[in-house]
């Protein structure tokens, strides 16, 4: 457990800002005016660290918050591009700026330095010295010991960080001040200065050593040895501490190495261009990888209240949805589109623990994991939800104690609960009295073997596979027919049943619900190949239709989500050059649904990126959201 009164950044600055007041026999002292301490803006009153028992070390909110409130902004105390394409310093998007080589290494070497600007050169210059003579060693060793080169760099990386601020008592100060001087050309937070974490926040992150696979450390172990021996006479190898210790130890490295496997975070960016084509803008894409060690205080839940993104090498924490005093402030770890098994899967895989968030605890009322996993009944459509009979009994005893409080409320009979009663009971056993063991429709009760759930996921695994290997090879108008017979045969409509029987020669009883977890994968995809098809209005359809499914399971403030909304919003805009003729009362009503879309868009995105007090857009997502706005209204 970390010592959280020792925390440097985030756990203190709380206990700085928060004074106790004096007491009533005190005559009271003339306040004399502190300076204003780096970092103690208004973000510090927002949350504090505390203990809770069987969380560990937890952040709450120290009072209630807005959707869109931005806690803090961090640069990461080591960060590592996973190409070329960005910069090494910010990661913003290189595409056609003109490269700043970083130093006399190959520039082909994995891990080289490539800056979008001088200024990023310089502000790397420090670290990147020590780190560069070993990077050819780098490549190398990956391949030999079978691991992952990004790793190496990023624990040699942070060594080399820690080398740099030791040997250099003015560096931190200088890291600090250009640092400010870059978030301020994106953020319009008045929450103080971004916050960069030093070498001992970072060592005192958690590592789950014992729970690593043995083979790995194996692995790493040797590798690190490898890089020792090759580069024994290099600084970052060779130098040593106040103490006299080497600050590159094997054993200390390899402990960094499950660290940055338990808690770093990724680095996305998104770019926008203003080109004699018009302007355009690139969804989030993952470009690095960094170690945060104040965004690695948050805890996991599948029902999160705060997201991060990337910006300019920084991570920026925000409030995803309302917050009230005393909640604790949590961030997902994983996509949270996923049915409960396959987050508890991968959680326990990754990150060695199971999800006890209130979404993966067991509900008497429907949650969203009944939905996105859901098989609907083609008698009863979308609310004929197919499920264990045992879930769906409960689900009706919940129901009607609901009744019951009703009727009691109204000083009515509760005749309607008994007879409800009845009617479980009978339902839940088959025609020789034995209890039922499969599927049932929550409506109608019908009875479903779960051979046909199984044979009806497996005709849309095998139809996706399909669909996947064209979308791959570039055959969009080959992908596009096996990812619509998904949406249009196998996904609950009026007609389901009689779509199966004429793609099956018999009908399935069941169909996959909307939002299901198959049909959501595809529809991002399906998505591109109408586009490239310039088939729009199904474009905005399935637009929609990922907007509607992302309003199910994540949170309000959502950045992908405005990427969609401004998807369908430029889609529908475009129905002037479609091959197919739009009726002009018609395009009218398409134009105002995209002119809707844009403002919400607008509206999410001035919660995300922040806006200049006068309403201006400060920042070029912002502005592209309003540039298409203004398309569309003209």
């Amino acid at each position: 457990i970390v010592d959280v009164d020792n925390m440097a950044s985030v756990g203190t600055r709380a206990g700085e800002v928060l004074e106790v007041p004096p007491s009533g026999g005190t005559k009271k002292k003339k306040k004399k005016k502190k300076k204003k301490k780096k970092g103690s803006g208004p973000s510090a009153l927002l949350y504090r660290i505390v203990e809770k028992k069987g969380r560990g070390r937890c952040v709450v909110a120290a009072k209630d918050i807005e959707p869109g409130v931005e806690l803090f902004t961090e640069r990461g105390f080591a960060s590592e591009s996973f190409g070329p394409s960005v910069c090494s310093y910010c990661f913003q998007d290189l595409g056609s700026r003109t490269v700043v080589v970083g130093g006399e290494c190959n520039p082909n070497v994995s891990g080289a330095g490539r800056y979008c600007s001088e200024t990023c050169r310089s502000n790397d210059a420090h670290v990147y010295g020590l780190l560069e003579p070993a990077l050819p060693s780098i490549e190398s060793v990956s391949r030999e010991c079978d691991v992952d080169g990004v790793l190496l760099r990023l624990v040699l990386r942070i060594v080399s960080t820690r080398i740099a601020l030791e040997k250099n008592a003015n560096l931190k100060a200088e890291i600090e001040q250009a640092l400010e001087a870059r978030y301020k050309e994106f953020s319009c937070s008045r929450n103080g200065s971004p916050l960069f974490a030093d070498y001992q926040q970072t060592n005192d992150m958690v590592e789950h050593f014992e729970n690593a696979g043995d083979s790995w450390k194996s692995a790493v172990t040797k590798a690190l040895v490898a890089l020792k021996e090759e580069n024994k006479e290099l600084e970052l190898f060779a130098s040593e501490s106040g103490d006299g210790k080497p600050f590159y130890n094997v054993d200390e490295a390899l402990k960094l190495a499950c660290k940055i496997n338990s808690n770093s975070h990724q680095i996305t960016t998104r770019e926008v261009t203003r080109g004699k084509h018009g302007i355009d803008e690139t969804s989030d894409y993952v470009c690095g990888l960094g170690v945060f060690p104040n965004l690695a205080l948050f805890n996991h839940s599948c029902i999160p209240n705060v997201f991060y993104f990337g910006e300019r090498g920084f991570n920026r924490v925000k409030t995803a949805r309302k917050v009230n005093g005393g909640d604790e402030l949590c961030i997902s770890y994983i996509d949270a589109y996923q049915t409960q098994h396959k987050r508890q899967q991968q959680l326990f895989n990754t990150k060695h623990f199971l999800c006890s968030c209130e979404r993966c605890t067991p509900a008497k009322a429907l949650r969203v994991d009944d939905y996105i996993n859901a098989v609907c009944c083609n008698k009863c459509g979308k609310q004929g939800l197919i499920l264990e009979s045992k879930r769906a009994e409960q689900l009706r005893n919940a129901q009607d104690a609901d009744l019951e409080d009703m009727f009691a409320t109204l000083g009515g009979t509760t005749t309607a609960k008994a007879n409800n009663k009845a009617k479980n009971k009978l339902a839940t056993k088959t025609a020789d009295g034995t209890a039922k063991t499969s599927h049932e429709c929550l409506l109608c009760r019908t009875s479903v073997p779960l051979d046909s759930i199984e044979m009806l996921q497996n005709l849309v695994s095998n139809r996706t596979s399909k669909g996947n290997a064209m979308y791959s090879r570039r055959d969009f108008d080959g992908a596009r027919k096996y990812y619509e017979s998904i949406v249009n045969d196998y996904t609950i409509s009026s007609k389901a049943a009689l779509r199966t029987k004429a793609a099956l020669g018999t009908p399935l009883p069941c169909s996959l619900h909307p939002q299901h977890f198959q049909v959501y994968d595809i529809l991002p995809k399906l998505y591109n190949c109408c586009r490239y098809s310039k088939e729009y209005i199904l474009c905005a359809k399935y637009a929609q239709m990922i907007v509607d499914s992302m309003d199910l399971v994540y949170p309000e403030v959502n950045l992908e989500k405005t990427t969609f909304l401004l998807e369908r919003a430029t889609v529908l805009g475009r129905l002037n050059t479609a091959t197919n003729k739009v009726p002009p009362k018609t395009m009218r009503s398409f134009r105002t649904s995209a002119i809707e879309s844009c403002n919400k868009a607008i509206a999410l995105r001035k919660l995300i990126f922040g806006h200049g007090n006068d309403g201006s857009f400060t920042h070029d997502s912002l502005w592209y959201a309003q540039q298409k706005l203004a398309e569309l209204e003209a």
